[in-house]
């Protein structure tokens, strides 16, 4: 079943006011998903990249972990193509990823 997006773009007040008004010492990142299950809670944290950014994430994935490792929810980075159809899975905390199809990930994500 599909949901409505709410705001349909990111807002970014926020990121704007804590760059210029703290400093650089005080470093700041957002979680992507945070999967829940109705009577479960929280099962996984996940930080999400465009399959072709070459951006560096060391120190966003290095928050995630330590998160992870504190809260003992499993936490992934999830790489995507722009039509979500190939989808690449890292669990922080284990060696290796998956490299899975669109069908393949929708299980991994009801599975968790």
């Amino acid at each position: 079943m599909s949901r409505r997006e709410v705001t349909g773009k990111r807002p970014l007040e926020y990121s704007k006011f804590h760059r210029e008004h703290l400093p650089r010492w005080c470093y700041m990142t957002d979680i992507d998903a945070v999967e829940w299950r109705e009577g479960r809670g929280i099962v996984a944290l996940i930080e999400t990249a465009d399959i072709r950014s070459k951006c560096d994430r060391d120190w966003q994935l290095r928050v995630l972990k330590e998160l992870s490792r504190r809260s003992g929810i499993p936490a992934y980075f999830v790489r995507h193509d722009r039509e979500c159809t190939i989808f690449v899975v890292e669990r922080l905390d284990g060696p290796g990823y998956w490299v899975m199809n669109r069908e393949e990930y929708k299980r991994f994500l009801r599975e968790l």
